[in-house]
């Protein structure tokens, strides 16, 4: 996952929806600056390698 990917996620969530699992509001989200962006592409890019290392998949 690029951090492109991670803007565009964050920009496309509407205001007014329900917390998620995260019970972070969308509006709190979508006003996060430029390190929290980063910090949540390292986090998505850490997840879905430990996924793919759980299915037999890499990477790599």
């Amino acid at each position: 996952m690029l951090k492109a990917d991670v803007e565009e996620a964050v920009h496309c969530q509407e205001a007014g929806k329900s917390l998620g699992q995260n019970n972070v509001p969308n509006h709190l989200i979508k006003h996060v600056g430029d390190a929290t962006i980063v910090a949540m592409t390292a986090l998505s890019q850490i997840l879905a390698e430990r996924i793919l290392l759980r299915s037999g998949l890499s990477l790599y």
